[in-house]
């Protein structure tokens, strides 16, 4: 199936995208104005089966949290060791250091479990955590929906928070001292070990995802549509790299590049001095993050595909075909690929794209995305699908490796608003924070 949106206001958007197995009305109504709003997704992701999180992978074993509310530990073979329960989904990326886990959760808590799951502390914040724990030394720093970064000890004590004017998703950096992290207030913040703040720097967007620090250069990007390199000492902007589409992704930097996806669904490639050294296009907007190995680079798109290509070059090897979103960060683990999609599986591949072995969380559904929030947009859309031949989709979706169908029954039934060949719905299109 594949649905279109027309805007009725006046900046006019139209989006296509597959959504095929997933006969939801709010899963696409959800994905549409998530797309299409210019808005973001962080904190309104439901209770489900997804995979949202880039698994850790760490002395044989592997590590996610999963927006059923479940933290889990894997053995390589995609056996589980264990899982913790939240009382919120887990959406953000996780932490191995020093002989535990750590981990934030929409229950507004951060965890710290040893490696064998059980509890060694934990710390409450007023809002939900998304931020991707950073650990240095005896000091945890993470970010909150509540607007501050938190420091707490090895023991879960708090030392300081930092408040800024906006919720910070942002996963911070470290270098020589400083932490360096984003906020949704448009800045770009550097603090010393102690909270004290050194200098920001401004820009015109939100800095939803990670920042990244690499030999006194700190590179994030902006909802402002740019990939930003600054000076990790005063502040200030050596480069910035534009792009075509608001940016609420992480960065991959490396020793040669850096390497960003956008909603725009392009993969950038862009040197260590801020231009571009080639672009990949998908069908849909890019996933979260990527990883590198064998001297591929690896990332999800919310076509349904994960994708291999050439890091130098970024030509094609081959792409992974889930039949759901691929949000999510993968992880190179050795000789394999782990990454999660929407439809509630944590997947192995092989280095040449062949499936080794899938793992499912405990929901079956895919998680909603909410509407519940106070930012409103005073514009109608309208949402027309259409039902396709089989054989036409899967000629689509020919790809190099296995091509994962099998889950396709778990969001078939039920489907009333799928049953004809056309339908259309309209409603009012709400924002995101």
């Amino acid at each position: 199936m594949r649905y279109q949106t027309y805007g009725t206001g006046t900046s006019g958007p139209s989006l296509s995208a597959d959504v095929s197995g997933f006969g939801s009305f709010q899963l696409v109504d959800m994905v549409l104005q998530a797309v299409t709003s210019g808005k973001t997704l962080n904190w309104e992701i439901g209770e489900g089966g997804s995979i949202e999180s880039k698994p850790q992978w760490s002395n044989g074993r592997i590590y996610f949290g999963a927006c059923d509310k479940n933290f889990y530990c894997l053995t390589e073979k995609g056996q589980e060791l264990w899982r913790f329960a939240t009382k919120g989904p887990i959406c953000g990326n996780a932490t191995v250091a020093g002989g535990a886990v750590y981990f934030g959760s929409y229950d507004n808590i951060l965890y710290a479990l040893d490696l064998e799951g059980n509890l060694l502390w934990k710390f409450g914040t007023t809002g939900k955590i998304f931020s991707k724990p950073l650990v240095v030394d005896d000091m945890i720093c993470f970010g909150s929906q509540d607007k501050n970064l938190y420091a707490v000890n090895s023991d879960g004590e708090k030392q300081w928070a930092f408040r800024t004017k906006g919720p910070v998703s942002s996963g911070p950096a470290y270098g020589n001292g400083v932490i360096y992290f984003g906020s949704y207030d448009y800045n770009l913040y550097a603090v010393d070990e102690n909270g004290g703040l050194l200098w920001t720097f401004p820009t015109k967007g939100e800095i939803i995802m990670w920042v990244s620090y690499q030999d006194g250069v700190v590179y994030f990007s902006s909802f402002d549509k740019n990939l930003y390199a600054v000076d990790a000492g005063n502040g200030q902007l050596i480069w910035k790299y534009p792009t075509n589409s608001p940016q609420d992704n992480g960065q991959l930097v490396t020793k040669d590049a850096v390497y960003l996806g956008g909603r725009d669904g392009v993969m950038h490639a862009v040197s260590l001095e801020g231009s571009r050294l080639w672009t990949f296009t998908t069908n849909e907007w890019v996933g979260i993050g990527s990883d590198i190995g064998s001297g591929l680079l690896f990332f999800g798109s919310a076509d349904n595909n994960l994708y291999a290509v050439k890091a130098k070059t970024g030509h094609l090897e081959w792409k992974f075909n889930t039949r759901s979103l691929v949000v999510g960060t993968p992880t190179v683990a050795g000789e394999k690929i782990i990454f999660g999609g929407w439809d509630g599986n944590l997947y192995a591949l092989s280095m040449d794209g062949n499936v080794l072995w899938k793992f499912h969380t405990s929901i079956s559904t895919p998680a909603p995305f909410h509407i519940d929030n106070p930012y409103e947009v005073k514009d109608t859309f309208k949402v027309t699908w259409q039902q396709e031949a089989a054989s036409e989709k899967e000629d689509r979706y020919a790809s190099k490796g296995s091509s994962m169908g099998e889950g396709l029954s778990l969001y078939g039934t039920g489907d009333v608003g799928y049953a004809g060949s056309r339908k259309e719905y309209v409603g009012k299109k709400k924002g995101y924070r």
